[in-house]
């Protein structure tokens, strides 16, 4: 009786945390299945600052390689994120990123933005063979559910090699 009191007491402080956690980091598959934009780029110019009660953070990806989606090389894309100031995880940091040609995963925002709004979608450049993989694999599915009377149709097939 009192090892089960001890363990009701241990969840329901812990319960707090846990419910705080908006996501889990996401995995490369998903990040690949539901994102805009994937390119192979570096982040520059990193800026954060805090206001009201939210840090916000944007930087420049200047792209090398269009793996999915409406971009070119060269493009400069502008990344944002933003995270409450009081809460420590999850966290979506990208300074850490800066410098580093990295594949970017990403959702389009309002205002010509992009997000990468989980660590799950941003890889390093060794995984650009999986990537490419993926997206073979989804738009073979997504062919598949167009060519069955699916909603979906294919995305961006040109730029698929």
């Amino acid at each position: 009786m009192r090892g089960t009191l001890s363990l009701s007491v241990i969840v329901i402080l812990l319960l707090p945390i846990v419910a705080s956690a908006d996501w889990v980091m996401i995995s490369l598959e998903s990040a690949v299945n539901s994102s805009d934009l994937i390119v192979i780029g570096t982040l520059r110019n990193v800026s954060e600052e805090t206001r009201k009660g939210f840090d916000y953070g944007m930087g420049e990806i200047k792209i090398d390689e269009v793996l999915s989606g409406n971009a070119e090389p060269g493009q400069t894309l502008s990344l944002v994120w933003k995270n409450e100031s009081d809460i420590m995880c999850p966290r979506v940091e990208h300074r850490g990123n800066q410098n580093q040609q990295l594949i970017w995963l990403l959702k389009l925002k309002p205002g010509n933005k992009v997000a990468a709004d989980n660590p799950g979608r941003v890889a390093p450049i060794e995984k650009k063979d999986t990537v490419l993989e993926l997206l073979r694999k989804r738009e073979t599915s997504n062919k598949s559910l167009d060519a069955s009377g699916g909603s979906l149709s294919p995305r961006d097939p040109g730029l698929i090699p």
